[in-house]
């Protein structure tokens, strides 16, 4: 089936290349109907038919042939390469550039775009990498193709990247591609699954998150690809810590920290202080905050990742270290996160918090609140908004100002059930 596609796609182009119409290609050959069908996939004649149309074509059949298995072989050993985040040659990534930007290669071409568009966004250029998808978005529909395979791969990661998770697993329902990436790699199938437990998690729906990690989980077994590992442990703790098995997250993370001491290549800066996030994170979660403060602190060590500061902040105002908050929130500034982020609503909220008796009444205090977690609710940041609620709306009861309280009561109650409901994978669409 591949096969009688790639050279029928092959003849196809070279003909129009040519400027030569069905009728001049087939005569003597075979009827022009029958090299419709040849060109279309349909069938698929003997090799000496084949390398008769070739021929006329100006081609030698088995060289094409064998070139075109060679590029192949060149692009799977890239995107194995993008996959593993394993350095890829300067050559390699030459070769790859002209096979996009010089076209002729029609019977791998769909492949070429997709593994380009996958180095793209291995080096940030978003743009570029979705005008590619794009242009793809009509072409392809879901099979068992190495293209379907490619595109919905590469979609994926590129969708991850934008924070499009719902998006990720619309298409998923409504595809079921996994099964169509069942006769890839074992490897290639442990990625997807890790990133459909990616945009779960993403979109709290944990429960469904935990299926498919354990499927990758599954899939990976007795592989040697220690970064892949860490990252399965990672995932596994953070979806462990949504549900609320913390003492199974812990256990996640810190076979995510020994895996780093006994592998260097891996144990970059970034990678420790990563780890040491989510660890934190969980302590936190876990109301266990002189924990979290202590492995927040471990992660900034190794790397002043705006996400961990903004952590390490929180944990402190909501620990109660009062001064060394104080201290902390005054050593940022808005400036220091992206606009329109929840890093800087965040810092925005706790500078409010912080300066209460400062600020004219509450009305001052009001319209920031309101404004950042309107934002919350908007941009679906559940863990914030039940996070900060408590103690906002304990603000506002002190204060003797019940009708703001009981707002915010109101909103954590449906918080809640909208993350229990897809904590425990209901309305996952």
């Amino acid at each position: 089936m591949e096969r009688r596609h790639k050279i029928g796609k092959t003849i196809k182009f070279f003909r129009q290349l040519n400027n030569m119409n069905q009728d001049t290609l087939a005569v003597g050959i075979c009827t022009t109907s029958y090299l419709s069908r040849i060109e279309n996939g349909l069938v698929e004649p003997n090799e000496t038919v084949y390398r008769m149309l070739f021929e006329r074509l100006h081609l030698d059949f088995t060289a094409y042939v064998n070139e075109e298995k060679n590029k192949e072989r060149l692009i799977e050993q890239i995107y194995e390469k993008l996959l593993s985040n394993e350095k890829v040659d300067k050559e390699e990534i030459e070769e790859l550039r002209l096979l996009y930007e010089q076209r002729t290669s029609p019977s791998i071409q769909v492949q070429v775009d997709l593994v380009y568009c996958r180095y793209l966004m291995s080096i940030d250029s978003l743009d570029e990498a979705a005008g590619i998808l794009s242009s793809l978005d009509d072409l392809l529909s879901p099979s068992a193709s190495r293209e379907w395979q490619l595109f919905v791969a590469v979609k994926t990661y590129y969708e991850l990247m934008i924070g499009s998770f719902d998006t990720i697993l619309n298409r998923e329902f409504q595809t079921n591609s996994k099964f169509y990436l069942s006769k890839s790699s074992s490897f290639e199938q442990a990625n997807y699954m890790y990133h459909l437990a990616f945009a779960s998690h993403r979109a709290y729906h944990f429960s469904l998150a935990k299926q498919f990690i354990k499927e990758a989980i599954r899939l990976f077994k007795h592989q040697y690809k220690p970064l892949f590992q860490l990252k399965l442990y990672s995932m596994y703790g953070a979806i462990l810590n949504g549900l609320g098995e913390v003492k199974a997250a812990f256990k996640e993370f810190y076979a995510a920290i020994d895996l780093l001491h006994h592998v260097p290549s891996i144990a970059t800066d970034v990678q420790w202080s990563s780890i040491y996030n989510n660890l934190a994170f969980a302590y936190e979660s876990d109301k266990q905050y002189m924990e979290a403060i202590k492995f927040y602190e471990k992660a900034l060590a190794f790397k002043k990742d705006k996400h961990t500061l903004i952590n390490y902040t929180r944990t402190l105002l909501f620990g109660g270290v009062q001064e060394l908050f104080s201290e902390k929130l005054h050593d940022l500034s808005i400036n220091d996160f992206d606009e329109g982020t929840h890093q800087q609503m965040q810092f925005i909220l706790m500078q409010a918090i912080e300066q209460i008796d400062g600020l004219e009444g509450l009305e001052e205090f009001y319209k920031i609140e309101k404004k950042v977690f309107k934002f919350f609710i908007v941009e679906q940041h559940i863990e914030l908004i039940l996070s900060y609620g408590p103690l906002v709306a304990k603000i506002y009861e002190e204060a003797k100002q019940y009708k703001r309280a009981a707002e915010l009561y109101r909103l954590l109650f449906e918080t809640s059930e909208t993350m229990r409901l897809r904590a425990a994978g209901s309305n996952h669409l």
